[in-house]
């Protein structure tokens, strides 16, 4: 009896409906899983970024006392080896190092 008052149009809209919300839903599913592979990305470039950071400053630092080992000097090791690698960080790696070689040997009196 109802059957017979609902048009076939009707019934075709509503499954179109019922299958576009499914989509819909999937298609949200799929924008929150690339949403959390977007923030991890994020995460370990943040990570990897920090990681390189900290190996360089490490590597400069390490230079820096091998260079200083030989002056024994308290005020050139606190100079030079507390500070990070980005205060200098319009000079490139020779003049760097050669600029704190010339101070050295300036404050030795050389």
């Amino acid at each position: 009896m109802i059957a017979k008052r609902i048009k076939p149009y009707v019934i075709v809209s509503m499954i179109t409906i019922g299958v576009l919300c499914c989509v819909n839903l999937r298609l949200l599913e799929s924008v929150h899983t690339l949403q959390d592979a977007v923030i991890y990305l994020q995460n370990e470039n943040l990570k990897y970024g920090y990681q390189t950071r900290r190996i360089n400053e490490q590597m400069y630092n390490r230079e820096s006392r091998r260079i200083l080992d030989d002056t024994n000097t308290t005020d050139t090791v606190n100079k030079y080896c507390v500070l990070p690698r980005a205060v200098s960080s319009e000079l490139t790696d020779k003049e760097w190092l050669y600029k704190i070689t010339k101070e050295i040997s300036e404050m030795k009196g050389e």
